[in-house]
């Protein structure tokens, strides 16, 4: 997984943005509003669940990985505890912006890709390396499609929609079974 490059030094400004956000910081930001004991221990466990799901990988792995795609001299690592504390300056004077994804899709990252999109230069390349070892550019209609994936996967459509077909067929099951004698 290496980013290509020329024979001649590469002049282009890259800097490397870390983040590890809430997978739902809509939901965290209202149980910080409201606060909520019971609704705390649920978002809790919802961001349990979510982390299983999804692996996210380790800083020091992310660090590892950027300096594997580029030998020779990576970008300049920006960390970023909340999107807003990211200097908007760098952002804009920035050729090349690596975003780490710590997991597949970039689970909670929609606020500092928004920020990214908003303050970077209208010819810079915005880029992801992924906990998944993959590497790739995003452009503005790529992010588009990664926004709908997360918010697939973080609504538990396909769980709700499992639980909703057997709760619905589990009485006809049972009654089949009734009518033929089973157990």
């Amino acid at each position: 997984m290496h980013m290509p490059s020329s024979s001649a030094p590469d002049a282009r400004r890259r800097i490397a943005i870390a983040y590890e956000g809430h997978p739902y910081p809509w939901l965290s930001g209202l149980a910080a509003r409201i606060r909520s004991r019971g609704f705390n221990r649920f978002l809790q466990r919802l961001a349990v669940d979510s982390a299983s799901r999804r692996n996210p990988r380790s800083a020091g792995y992310m660090r590892a990985l950027l300096q594997t795609s580029y030998p020779g001299g990576g970008p300049a690592i920006v960390e970023c505890a909340e999107p807003a504390a990211i200097d908007s300056r760098a952002v804009a004077a920035a050729d090349d912006i690596v975003l780490l994804w710590p997991d597949g899709n970039g689970c909670g990252w929609l606020a500092v890709e928004r920020f990214v999109f908003r303050h970077k230069a209208p010819g810079a390349t915005v880029r992801v390396i992924n906990g998944r070892r993959r590497a790739f550019e995003l452009p503005r209609s790529a992010w588009r499609s990664c926004l709908w994936r997360r918010a697939i996967e973080k609504s538990l459509a396909g769980e709700l929609a499992f639980f909703v077909v057997f709760l619905v067929s589990s009485p006809f099951m049972v009654a089949w079974d009734a009518i033929r004698g089973r157990e």
